[in-house]
């Protein structure tokens, strides 16, 4: 991901889950999560226990700086932090604070949670962390902000039985982070792939069926003003068809002229055994709630 220490924070339950999926496919990144609850059996990343609290606001006024900094590593690259809006995500904005300090790059995952399912005080904090952690991305504090919804994503998965819901979400995010971060370490075959307008650090990714060519977006992002696409064929695919570079360049060419945005694309060779492909949208625009 980086050519310094990479690292993956995860805070609470949501932020455990999808370390331990980068635990599990990131070589040479460390993964920590953070949180109230006992440390779980098996855990392939370096658990970091603050003391349970009774809300939100006492887990940002009781939170213990020296204990949890010094259990971080010092000299970091890239810092990826994950988080939805528990009741421990009262502790975000300090553990930011430290990994701020600490990162050349810090990007944040923001899991929004089903509004209609949460508790009066449950909204009020959403409301806090949505708002405060956009505020904190345009004035360039985090470097980037990913806003996924857990419905969006198990929609564009086709779904998820309740055994293995979570499982399955997870991976599905951690799939499509991860890859589009080993992408972007390479070049591709043809491309126009850049660094994004350096205002819009708001974002979403999902994935393009190939085959009908749908978009699924783990997050409807309002106002973007640019898509990056990232497709990846099996080399077979590569080297017999002779049309692929054609159907990729107009099916962009007609999203960029109807959408109104912005659009630049890479080509690369699977790693997998399948073609697959990913995007990640870009906007400057602050997110509103929806109520939903």
């Amino acid at each position: 991901m980086n050519s310094k220490t990479s690292v993956i924070v995860g805070l609470g339950q949501a932020g455990l889950g999808m370390a331990e999926q980068f635990a599990g496919r990131q070589q040479g990144v460390s993964t920590f999560v953070i949180d109230s609850n006992e440390q779980p059996d098996g855990l392939q990343s370096t658990y970091i226990k603050i003391s349970p609290e009774p809300n939100p606001e006492a887990y940002e006024e009781n939170f213990n700086r020296v204990a949890v900094e010094a259990q971080l590593p010092n000299e970091i690259g890239l810092t990826l932090f994950i988080t939805s809006a528990g009741a421990v995500s009262g502790a975000a904005l300090q553990i930011l604070n430290i990994l701020r300090e600490k990162s050349s790059l810090l990007e944040v995952i923001y899991i929004k949670p089903d509004r209609t399912i949460l508790s009066e005080r449950g909204i009020l904090q959403e409301n806090l962390i949505y708002h405060v952690f956009q505020e904190y991305t345009r004035s360039g504090i985090f470097d980037r902000l990913y806003i996924i919804k857990n419905s969006k994503v198990e929609n564009a998965i086709g779904g998820a039985s309740l055994f293995s819901y979570y499982e399955k979400i997870n991976e599905a995010i951690v799939g499509t982070m991860s890859t589009i971060y080993e992408l972007n370490q390479h070049k591709p075959l043809v491309g126009t792939l850049t660094a994004p307008y350096e205002t819009a650090r708001i974002c979403s990714i999902g994935a393009v069926d190939l085959e009908s060519k749908e978009e699924k977006p783990f997050f409807d992002l309002e106002m973007p003003r640019e898509n990056h696409y990232y497709f990846a064929f099996t080399r077979v695919q590569l080297e017999t068809d002779k049309n692929l570079h054609r159907k990729i360049v107009d099916l962009l060419k007609k999203k960029s002229e109807t959408d109104n945005v912005k659009t630049a694309y890479g080509v690369y060779e699977s790693p997998f055994n399948m073609s697959f492909g990913y995007f990640v949208s870009y906007s400057s625009s602050i997110q509103k709630n929806k109520g939903d």
